[in-house]
């Protein structure tokens, strides 16, 4: 799929540079720690491959495809983080650490197929970075 990149917020924090999901914004050790607390807090309602248990108007929605990455585009990574873990997980939300939701998006971004890259990303750097546009 070809991705073009799309500014999913206008405020960039401290001035920094937006940097995209294509260029390797977290690392592949965030994301594996992630995928551990994927599997422990989130895989009972979105399932194993992130497809979700949406049936109607219940169940979890899907972490993964062009619908997914649309919603966190429109939103922005750091309010969808903000949300994650205002709502998450579903019987008792907030109840992670910081590090744990951070690591556990960094897996959705591994496994929506964007690059690692040598870096961890942090807290500070959620309101910079773009989501690519998965329309274009």
């Amino acid at each position: 799929m070809a991705l073009g990149l799309w500014v999913a917020t206008a405020h960039v924090a401290g001035g920094q540079s937006p940097s995209s999901l294509e260029r390797g914004v977290y690392s592949m050790a965030q994301a594996a720690r992630g995928k551990a607390h994927y599997e422990a807090f989130c895989a009972s309602c979105h399932l194993g491959d992130l497809s979700g248990s949406l049936a109607a108007d219940t169940g979890a929605p899907p972490l993964r495809g062009a619908p997914f990455l649309a919603s966190m585009a429109k939103t922005g990574i750091a309010s969808f983080f903000d949300h994650v873990k205002a709502t998450m997980p579903f019987d008792d939300p907030g109840s992670l650490k910081d590090a744990d939701y951070l690591e556990i998006l960094t897996y959705l971004f591994d496994v929506n197929g964007f690059p690692s890259g040598p870096d961890e990303l942090t807290l500070v750097d959620l309101p910079r970075v773009r989501v690519p546009d998965p329309a274009r």
